[in-house]
């Protein structure tokens, strides 16, 4: 069951891609008629940050590592929460990653195997459900609770947008290996992946009324249907 059908019980938070550190990759969403956040998220303790894009079902997430030394003390204490940067380029490692919340609030929780995860720049009422990641050419999924993951009263630009895009109705996520992966493991039925040379992410926005295409790539592994 997708996390995009209304009956699913699980839906999309946001979704977001490794990036480097100096600004060109959102300036370049920019570019094209999308308005971000006006300020960064910095993780502390960490090591990393990001800057989001918001649209009415879901935000992108832009993240990329900000300080090497704090976030190899973090990878000290959770060795499993692999940070990706640039390194896909060369490796075919999957540099995107979901996050999924339940439809509400009081949906009832599906029951699958997860590790609870906190962070010192999450609110207090916030934590994240980690799946196992079964390799690293696969995206890292997460389900986050609390404000966290309803975060509605946050939007700066619901409908603002200059290229006039406001949900998220389909996306796609090509990885570049399925070997390591069970049958039977969630990922596969949650999220849609396909097989491919090289990674990539595509987005379609609004059932792509506009007819438009927009393919980041080579500066991101992103192609755009608005």
């Amino acid at each position: 069951m997708s996390v995009l059908q209304e009956s699913s019980p699980l839906v999309i938070d946001h979704l977001y891609l490794w990036v480097s550190k100096d600004g060109t990759a959102m300036d370049a969403l920019r570019s094209i008629g999308f308005i971000p956040k006006t300020t960064i998220g910095i993780h502390e303790g960490e090591g990393t940050a990001s800057h989001v894009i918001y649209f009415d079902n879901m935000y992108l997430e832009l993240l990329w590592i900000e300080d090497q030394a704090e976030l190899d003390a973090s990878l000290a204490k959770q060795p499993d929460v692999i940070p990706i940067g640039d390194t896909w380029r060369t490796t075919g490692h999957c540099p995107f990653g979901v996050g999924m919340h339940y439809r509400t609030p009081d949906t009832a929780p599906m029951g699958f195997e997860t590790r609870r995860h906190t962070a010192q720049w999450m609110p207090d009422d916030s934590l994240l459900e980690l799946f196992p990641q079964p390799s690293l050419y696969v995206p890292p999924c997460s389900i986050l609770h609390g404000s966290l993951a309803y975060w509605e009263s946050r939007f700066e630009h619901p409908h603002g947008h200059a290229l006039g895009v406001q949900q998220l109705t389909d996306f796609q996520i090509t990885v570049t290996s399925l070997d390591a992966v069970p049958p039977t493991n969630p990922l596969l039925s949650l999220l849609p992946l396909k097989l491919g040379a090289y990674p990539l992410l595509e987005l379609t926005f609004d059932d792509q009324r506009q007819g438009k295409v927009f393919d980041m790539r080579p500066l991101l592994p992103l192609r755009l249907y608005c």
